[in-house]
């Protein structure tokens, strides 16, 4: 089984900090076999730019202004 464990944090100045890891795996060493969870992992990786920009847009659309403190509205 693999565990692939995104972390997004809020970070200064209404950036975004997203930090990926494979469980039981270093960073460096070889990757595992594919499985379900490393291909949406890998794919998460390779769109986080975009991901991010489209939450940020969702975002912008649903939630009404002043909802939520410190948000980036």
């Amino acid at each position: 089984m693999t565990t692939c464990i995104v972390t997004i944090t809020d970070g200064p100045e209404g950036t975004l900090n997203m930090e990926g890891r494979i469980d039981g795996h270093e960073p460096g060493a070889d990757l595992p076999a594919p499985t379900a969870a490393l291909i949406v992992a890998s794919y998460i990786a390779a769109h986080a730019q975009q991901i991010s920009e489209a939450a940020a847009q969702w975002f912008m659309r649903e939630v009404p202004k002043g909802d939520i403190e410190g948000a980036p509205v």
